[in-house]
């Protein structure tokens, strides 16, 4: 029995010192990397969203669709990208000449999560979310619930 702990306790010894010596070696080339990812992050330039100005006119925050299909548009100024995203694709606009935008979408049924995102060639950019709600039962339950509609 004796031989069994002592064993153990020799291979325990010598494993930890393998992986205080692994450490002790790994550090150095740990914090240089890091330092390196560090002063890079900090050198490199951050894109600004001062120039970038995005208003979005349709569709409102929490509206309710009972199409499938809803028009985003807004008002942008002086963006050379539109980047329209929501629940399956992303799709790309360029603006016209005042600044405006339209672009059609499908929605799934439910929460539709929708993001704008305007970009400008200098690195300049704005984004902007949407939440609305795409539900083909709400417009029936609305007129179910004021009965038939009465000619007087």
């Amino acid at each position: 029995m004796r031989k069994e702990i002592t064993f153990a306790l020799v291979a325990g010894i010598i494993l930890g010192l393998i992986a205080a010596f692994g450490f002790w070696h790994a550090k150095p080339v740990v914090k240089e990397k890091v330092e390196t990812a560090v002063q890079k992050a900090l050198t490199s330039p951050t894109p600004s969203t001062i120039d970038v100005s995005l208003e979005i006119t349709n569709p409102k925050e929490k509206d309710v669709f009972t199409d499938a299909k809803v028009k985003v548009a807004g008002i942008i100024s002086s963006a050379n990208w539109i980047v329209i995203s929501d629940e399956n694709y992303d799709y790309v606009v360029i603006p016209d000449i005042q600044g405006h935008f339209e672009q059609e979408i499908e929605l799934v049924g439910g929460v539709n999560y929708i993001f704008v995102t305007a970009l400008n060639n200098n690195g300049s950019f704005s984004a902007k979310d949407i939440t609305i709600i795409h539900s083909s039962e709400f417009g029936k339950e609305l007129s179910s619930e004021n009965g038939p509609e009465t000619k007087i």
